[in-house]
């Protein structure tokens, strides 16, 4: 809600209500994206139907706009009013004079030299509205005053339209020109108008509000006046109208705070529904993962009470071919079992590793104290090799080392270091003695 007015009422001119005419084409600047209109209400809309003239403006139509901003050239007067609303500016409407004679080439000469002069031009882009101490580039009062539209020709239809539409005449002695009777009339017709807004009319082929001119001022061109009165009359209307534009200019930023508001809100939908499915996402993988290391908990704990049962019987200590292994691990624990030489297998050991000391054998790897042998499961038949075709002594240490998963890309420094820190271990190793290890044992 803006502070002393509620958006969704509606605006009159003079409140700064109004939309914008049909189609015209508009500077970037001065209207939101064209994506947002339909979220718009009617009556802020920054761009509109056919502006009252009734029907939609073909692509013949549509004004074109050389390198002066302010200067329209061709199109349909609907389109110059568009064009004007949507800039917060006053129009400035001339239609040269038709007749042939000499006087009236004179004149239009005149005007069209006066229009497109550098004062006009000035004029035209000067700043309507500026508060004191305003420095803010992004407000309307960045836009011009004045936007000029004259047709391609002065016989043509957009021209006898426009003067229809604007309820005007030729100025200069008798009725206007191709009229019977009277003296005819020699100067071309030079106005202003303010664009307003129907209060009530909608456009039936657009659906936005219709445009309606109101001329201001007209100007007498008996003669037309030179660069420099004509920007003086300009200046002129300019702090005399400052109330219509005030409309103008308060009708475009309620509809750019409202276009925000809705952008805002859009934006702070979309980021919660993206919020939403993320944490989806995470939770229903979290579960998944916590489903699946349940499940190959459960079959662990299967697999390991199998394992132990599988385990053969332990021999009398001190009986030919029983051999004592002892166990050491990276953690400080210890273990301690009797097999039989000939008939237990490395498969054995690792079984009881893997099913007392809950160690996969398949992540394990036994190496005697020296280093000298290590055993890796189901590594070229190493499972099925029984302890005595293994080298085993009668009192055997091994070491339990848990085996690193192997990652996609080896370091060469790493590597090195991995082979120093092996040589390391056998150098200590080999200063075991072998009366002590069986002590130990």
């Amino acid at each position: 809600r803006i502070t002393g007015r509620n958006i969704l009422s509606p605006l009159s001119d003079e409140d700064g209500g109004g939309a914008y005419g049909d189609g015209a084409t508009m500077t970037a600047t001065a209207m939101p994206s064209t994506s947002t209109f339909t979220s718009i209400p009617t009556y802020l809309q920054l761009r509109g139907g056919a502006g009252g003239g009734g029907g939609s403006t073909s692509a013949s139509s549509t004004p074109s706009t050389p390198s002066s901003a302010h200067m329209i050239t061709g199109g349909s007067l609907s389109s110059a009013l568009a064009m004007a609303r949507s800039q917060a500016r006053l129009l400035v409407v001339y239609i040269p004079n038709k007749s042939k004679s000499k006087a009236a080439r004179s004149n239009n000469g005149i005007a069209e030299t006066s229009l497109n002069s550098d004062e006009v031009a000035r004029a035209s882009n000067k700043p309507s509205r500026r508060k004191k101490g305003d420095t803010t580039s992004s407000t309307t009062n960045d836009f011009g005053s004045f936007v000029i539209w004259h047709p391609d020709s002065p016989t043509s239809s957009e021209a006898a339209a426009a003067v229809k539409r604007l309820r005007v005449k030729y100025p200069g002695k008798g009725r206007k020109s191709g009229g019977g009777g009277g003296g005819a009339a020699a100067g071309p017709i030079l106005l202003v108008a303010y664009v307003a807004q129907h209060p009530t009319m909608v456009d039936s082929s657009t659906g936005r509000p219709r445009l309606v001119p109101k001329v201001l001022a007209q100007h007498h061109c008996n003669p037309p006046p030179d660069a420099k009165s004509m920007s003086l009359w300009l200046n002129t209307l300019r702090k005399r109208h400052a109330k219509q534009y005030a409309a103008m200019q308060h009708h475009i930023r309620e509809a750019r705070l409202y276009t925000e508001r809705v952008r805002g809100y859009a934006s702070s939908q979309m980021d919660d529904e993206n919020r939403q499915m993320k944490e989806r996402q995470a939770r229903a993988e979290a579960k998944a993962r916590e489903e699946e290391e349940a499940r190959r908990k459960e079959a662990m704990e299967q697999r390991r009470a199998e394992l132990l049962d599988s385990l053969p019987d332990e021999p009398e200590a001190g009986g030919a071919g029983t051999i004592t292994i002892a166990l050491r691990f990276a953690d400080g624990r210890t273990g301690r079992r009797r097999f039989d030489a000939d008939d237990a297998t490395m498969g054995d050991v690792f079984n009881w590793v893997d099913a007392v000391f809950e160690m996969e054998r398949e992540r394990i790897e036994l190496s005697t104290m020296t280093g000298q042998k290590k055993f890796v499961f189901g590594e070229d038949g190493t499972s099925e090799m029984t302890l005595s075709d293994a080298g085993l002594g009668k009192m055997t240490g091994l070491r339990v080392t848990e085996i690193e998963a192997e990652e996609d890309t080896n370091n060469g420094d790493e590597e090195e270091e991995e082979e120093e820190e092996e040589e390391d271990d056998e150098e200590e190793d080999d200063e075991y003695d072998d009366d002590e290890e069986e002590e130990e044992l």
